[in-house]
């Protein structure tokens, strides 16, 4: 990774957060990107290499820069200038690291340009409540990752921390407090809860919608971009694959079809397939992202986090067993339309799916 001094603006690579100088440590900035784009790792490397300084640097990370070294910071990272994006290989493997890196990171500095510090943030009218920051896809993992989260107005104010502030971040984002506490961890909460956190939420590029969530799961993939919603597809695979959890196969917001528009803010493409809700298709994995918009979750009495929704069509419903089996999991029983019923064993302990080989009338 690449970190910037935040004394003379240069950049420089370290090969792990962890490899800083015995005692240093790091700061981290999350925000949104201006519509007008921000300060790129090539654009900054050539003003200070050509002898300029920080103060013709961008704004943003003029600013930032200053309010880390008043804080004793001597490094920090910014996404839009410490990742050379012009290398596929170092903004891939970014990409991959980048929950690691908010995690690791002594502290996060949130700045909402768009949040004044002349009020309660707490308050329902709150601009803090309303703003852009809480929007976008890429966010919640910055939300989420870091231990120490500290919000900066748009003057550079402090205007509280993720701790103080959580019940009203909970109101507004859907995150339980508990996660963003650390009070509970990340990996009990159910897939198809956290994927809930995600909905509603934009990203600039359609792929992003799934890199910006593998660091909630914890799953790698290689980032290709253009490949389109096939992105979010490959995230799924990789989330069965590491994860026993097979709540990522039931929906949660009402629909009229399964016409897959979930997660993505834009409309299928032109002629996009639909998929029938009397074939097996109907229970594989789409080829966008689910609605997992207003799921919630019940505890089973054995400690495992079901999650109970409605599916994308109102006459389909969801129903897992009150009964214990310990060894296969919970039956789930899906209720087609047509009077079908696809019942499928889902087994707790394997990230294998066999989805039914036979219906029953009724």
């Amino acid at each position: 990774m690449h970190l910037l001094c935040t004394a003379d603006g240069r950049l420089r690579h370290f090969s792990s957060p962890r490899s800083l100088p015995p005692g240093e440590r790091y700061a981290i900035l999350s925000h949104v990107w201006s519509d007008d784009g921000e300060q790129s790792f090539q654009e900054l490397k050539a003003l200070i290499e050509s002898g300029g300084s920080l103060r013709k640097a961008s704004a943003k990370v003029r600013e930032f820069c200053r309010f880390a070294r008043s804080q004793g910071y001597h490094w920090v990272w910014i996404d839009s200038c410490c990742i050379d994006k012009t290398s596929s290989a170092e903004l891939s493997e970014a990409i991959n690291a980048m929950y690691r890196w908010y995690a690791d990171a002594h502290v996060c500095y949130a700045y909402l340009a768009d949040v004044s510090d002349q009020e309660d943030p707490r308050r329902v009218s709150s601009t803090f409540r309303r703003s852009k920051w809480f929007t976008r896809g890429w966010t919640l993992q910055e939300l989420i990752a870091p231990r120490f989260l500290v919000f900066l107005s748009k003057t550079w104010t402090v205007i509280g921390t993720k701790s103080s502030l959580a019940r009203t971040i909970e109101e507004v984002t859907g995150v339980d407090r508990d996660v963003l506490t650390f009070a509970k961890p990340l990996e009990a909460v159910s897939v198809a809860r956290r994927m809930s956190w995600a909905a509603g939420r934009q990203t600039s590029r359609l792929e992003d919608e799934a890199y910006s969530l593998m660091g909630i799961f914890g799953v790698y993939m290689p980032t290709i971009y253009g490949e389109g919603y096939n992105a979010f597809v490959r995230l799924q695979e990789e989330i069965l694959r590491h994860i026993s959890d097979q709540s990522l196969f039931v929906w949660g917001e009402e629909s009229t079809s399964l016409t897959p528009l979930i997660l993505s803010p834009r409309p299928p493409p032109k002629g996009f397939p639909a998929h029938d809700l009397s074939s097996r298709n109907a229970l594989e994995i789409l080829q966008t992202p689910l609605i997992f918009g207003q799921c919630h979750t019940t505890n089973w009495r054995r400690g495992w986090e079901l999650s109970s929704f409605r599916c994308l069509d109102t006459r389909i419903q969801v129903m897992a067993s009150a009964r214990n089996y310990p060894s296969l999991g919970f039956p789930l029983a899906l209720r087609l339309p047509e009077g079908y019923t696809w019942l499928s064993w889902l087994a707790k302990t394997t990230t294998d799916v066999s989805w039914p080989s036979f219906c029953a009338r009724g």
